[in-house]
């Protein structure tokens, strides 16, 4: 077992382990185990708990809002009863940072991100259309402005 310390920041990761649970206090929780795919701490597992309460963060998005994105972005469906999920089987991004609790600090799951993020590629049928159209669009102007035609190069 890889026993290298988790630093905080990103890692390729994907759960292993999820389940609905409950604090000592009565608070409800989603609760995932996530097995760290790649890099010096393959191998190794990190725990997120998310969290289901209408206090409004800086973002405007809630603690529930936050809960059910991750879950989401985890391979949740969206309609499956959050009590019946049986599967999260995307592979995620997380990124790790350190918490204190009773003295003893730990690594834990902070935020659960997309491996998917920026421009995705357009799908086949569009990049087809599209392709069909710059085509279109070439062969109306002919040769491009202030390019020299093939026998104008001098050389």
């Amino acid at each position: 077992m890889n026993t290298n310390k988790i630093e905080p920041g990103k890692y390729r990761a994907k759960a292993v382990t999820h389940h609905l649970s409950i604090t000592s206090t009565g608070k409800e929780y989603y609760y995932i185990r996530f097995k760290i795919l790649e890099g010096h701490c393959q191998g190794q597992m990190v725990e997120w708990k998310g969290y289901f309460g209408e206090d409004k963060y800086p973002s405007g998005k809630t603690s529930t809002d936050l809960t059910l994105s991750a879950l989401q972005t985890c391979g949740w469906n969206g309609v499956e009863p959050i009590d019946e999920i049986t599967a999260l089987l995307n592979e995620v991004s997380i990124v790790v940072w350190y918490k204190t609790y009773k003295g003893v600090e730990y690594p834990e799951v902070r935020y659960v991100n997309s491996l998917h993020v920026g421009p995705q590629p357009l799908d086949k049928d569009k990049a087809h259309a599209f392709a069909a159209r710059v085509s279109q669009q070439r062969a109306n102007r002919g040769s491009p402005a202030g390019l020299p035609q093939e026998d104008a190069v001098p050389f």
